[in-house]
C-alpha cells in the first residue's frame, strides 16, 4: 500500500473519530440542560444563569462545530441511495438492490443493442436501394456506410442486352428510373417500421408460413405448450401400448385418477374437441389467462368458490354477474355436474 493511500485513510479516521467527538459533545450537553431543566428553581438566581449559559454558549457551540465540520467534509462522506437505505430499514437485503440494478442494466442493454442491430441492418438495406436505384449517388452511400461501420452496397449487376440502343430509349429508362424513386423510398419506410417493430416487439404480429414448413417448425417455449387433462386423455386413450412395462404404469395410473370422480373425465366422458373451441368463444370476453382457462377446462368449477379458487383476484377483475355468466358459459358447454358413483 503506498503512502497516499496510507494518508488518506489516516485522515478519514481522524476525520470521522473528530465527528463522533462533537456529536458526543452534543449530547452531553443537552443531557446537562435536561438535568438542570428537571432541577429548575424559578426563585433562585443561580440555577436560571446556568440554564441560560447552558443554552446560549454551551449547547449553541456544539451544535455550530459539529455543523461547520460537517459541511467541510461532505465530500469525504459516501453517498448511500435512498432506495438502499429503505431496503435497510425495511428488513430487505440489499444485495436485492444491487442483484435488480444489474438485471435492469443487462436489460437496457439488451434492448440498445437489438435497436442498434435493426438500424445497422436497415442502414444496409437501404444503401442498397438507394445504389440500385441511383447510381449516381452510389458513392456517397459507400462513404456514408464504411463511417458508420458497416459494410458497402452489394455491386450492380445488370446484362446490357443492347449497348447501342437509341438515345430515346436511354432517355425513357431514365426518366422511368427517376419517376420509381419516390415508390421506391415510400416502400423502405414501411419496411423500416415494420423490420423495427418485428426486432423490439416480434410478439405482437402474427408470421403466416406455408403448409410446406410446418415440418421445420418446433415448440420455442415450453410454456406455451400446456396441454390440458382432456388432451392428454385423447391422446394416450388413442395411442397403441407399444412402451416399457414401467410407462405403461404410469399411463395405466394416469387413466385411473382421470376417470375418479371429482375429475370431469369420468366414464362416460361427453367432452370433444370442439367443447375446448366452443368454451373459449364463450370466455374470451372476460380475458383470462392460458393457465386460467386450462385449470377451468380440467376442473369445471360450477360454483363461485370453485371458480375463485381458479381465477386469480377474482374479486378485483370480475364482478359477482360476470362470475355467474362465466358458470353458465361452463355448464352449457362442459355439461353439468357429476354424481360421485355409489359403492356397494
Amino acid at each position: 500500500m503506498t503512502s497516499s493511500k496510507v494518508g488518506c485513510l489516516g485522515h478519514r479516521e481522524h476525520s470521522q473519530a473528530n465527528q463522533a467527538d462533537q456529536i458526543r459533545n452534543v449530547i452531553d450537553d443537552m443531557f446537562k440542560i435536561m438535568l438542570v431543566t428537571a432541577t429548575f428553581d424559578a426563585g433562585g438566581r443561580p440555577s436560571a444563569d446556568i440554564l441560560v449559559n447552558s443554552i446560549s454558549k454551551t449547547l449553541d457551540i456544539s451544535l455550530q462545530d459539529a455543523h461547520e465540520f460537517a459541511a467541510a467534509n461532505a465530500s469525504s462522506l459516501p453517498g448511500v441511495p435512498p432506495e438502499l437505505i429503505q431496503y435497510v430499514e425495511g428488513g430487505r437485503n440489499p444485495d436485492i438492490y444491487t442483484r435488480e440494478f444489474v438485471e435492469l442494466v443487462h436489460r437496457g442493454n439488451q434492448l440498445m443493442r437489438g435497436k442498434m442491430n435493426a438500424f445497422a441492418q436497415f442502414r444496409d438495406i437501404l444503401a442498397d436501394h438507394i445504389a440500385e436505384s441511383m447510381p449516381e449517388l452510389r458513392a456517397d452511400a459507400e462513404e456514408i456506410v464504411r463511417a458508420t461501420g458497416g459494410r458497402a452496397p452489394a455491386p450492380i449487376v445488370a446484362a446490357q442486352s443492347n449497348a447501342n440502343g437509341n438515345a430515346n430509349a436511354s432517355n425513357g429508362a431514365a426518366t422511368h428510373g427517376v419517376e420509381n424513386v419516390s415508390s421506391t423510398f415510400d416502400g423502405l419506410n414501411r419496411y423500416s417500421v415494420l423490420f423495427l417493430s418485428l426486432r423490439i416487439e416480434p410478439a405482437q404480429y402474427t408470421l403466416f408460413k406455408r403448409k410446406s414448413t410446418h415440418r421445420n417448425m418446433k415448440i420455442l417455449e415450453a410454456q406455451s405448450a400446456v396441454l390440458s387433462n382432456f388432451e392428454v386423455w385423447q391422446h394416450l386413450s388413442e395411442k397403441k401400448r407399444r412402451g416399457p412395462p414401467n410407462l405403461e404404469t404410469v399411463v395405466r395410473e394416469l387413466m385411473t385418477y382421470l376417470d375418479t370422480h371429482p375429475n370431469p373425465l369420468q366414464s362416460p366422458v361427453t367432452y370433444t374437441p370442439d367443447t375446448i373451441r366452443s368454451l373459449l368463444e364463450g370466455l374470451r370476453p372476460y380475458d383470462l389467462t392460458k393457465a386460467e382457462v386450462v385449470m377451468i377446462i380440467n376442473v369445471k368449477p360450477l360454483s363461485l368458490p370453485l371458480l375463485s379458487a381458479v381465477i386469480e383476484d377474482m374479486e378485483n377483475r370480475l364482478t359477482p354477474e360476470q362470475g355467474e355468466e362465466i358458470i353458465a358459459v361452463i355448464e352449457s358447454v362442459m355439461g353439468g355436474p357429476k354424481e360421485a358413483p355409489k359403492l356397494a
